[in-house]
């Protein structure tokens, strides 16, 4: 392309309003889309669901609510935990703490494992996903919600989410774990490509992704003063999710929703 066909084409991209050309595509599934992923299993009334890696609690209450289920909560941070206790309020939920790798619950004593944005805390999936298939009675599921690093994700850029995100890499390691998910022998039952679909969705809802970059523009031009206000641990944190959203949208990072069926 010579210097005169770029401007042609150079300004009009970034004028406001709509570029007719980008309009039309399907649109981005937001994080129901997920649930709804579920909601084909046509899960009975007090089915058992772990929520692994949980969090604060708001998926368990959502899987509790939406399936009428009996959910444990399952997650290392004690913090985290104390937030799902409050949640939960009188729904039938139970809090336990552990790892992915070693789950707190008997074999074959549960119909779903739900493992959302979690994996890529793994640095042994094998082991987790190993778990995973113990805890799942013959003929249950496990919904695996995960991004995975792209060919476009830099060296230095896995090794500041590493720092700053406490990330693995193994987890991010789309090969890694599909061979994993192979070795616990877990049979797929729907596998879908999300990309920067749920990015894209929430930039349109709210500008998460436009916030997120400015901030990470202001952090990054006023480092020092802004390591002083925040303290190094907050700095950081908000340094690597920042990075995350836009690695998101700009295709660096790639999310995959799985369906994986424990044979009979």
């Amino acid at each position: 392309m010579s210097l005169d066909q770029l401007y042609r084409h150079l300004w009009s991209a970034l004028a406001p309003g709509e570029v007719p050309e980008l309009t039309g595509l399907a649109p981005a599934r937001g994080p129901e889309w997920i649930f709804e992923l579920v909601d084909g299993l046509e899960l009975a009334a007090g089915s058992r669901i772990l929520d692994l890696a949980s969090g604060p609690g708001e998926h368990a209450v959502a899987l509790a609510d939406r399936y009428r289920a009996r959910v444990v909560a399952v997650d290392p941070v004690v913090s985290q935990l104390a937030d799902a206790r409050r949640r939960a309020g009188e729904r039938a939920i139970s809090i336990a703490a552990g790892r992915m790798e070693a789950i707190p619950l008997a074999a074959g004593s549960v119909d779903l494992v739900w493992l959302r944005d979690a994996l890529l805390h793994s640095g042994a999936p094998e082991a987790t996903l190993l778990d995973c298939r113990r805890v799942l009675r013959a003929g249950g599921h496990l919904l695996l919600h995960s991004a995975f690093a792209t060919g476009r994700l830099a060296p230095a850029e896995l090794e500041l989410l590493e720092a700053d995100m406490h990330v693995d890499r193994a987890g991010l390691d789309a090969a890694r774990v599909e061979a994993a998910i192979s070795a616990a022998g877990f049979d797929p039952v729907r596998v879908e490509e999300l990309g920067s679909e749920l990015a894209e969705h929430y930039e349109l809802a709210d500008g998460l992704g436009s916030r997120a970059l400015l901030r990470l523009a202001r952090l990054e031009r006023h480092p020092e003063i802004l390591r002083e206000r925040l303290g190094e641990r907050r700095f950081r944190a908000m340094r690597g999710l920042y990075h995350w959203v836009v690695f998101e949208l700009l295709g660096k990072l790639s999310y995959r929703t799985s369906l994986l069926r424990k044979p009979e």
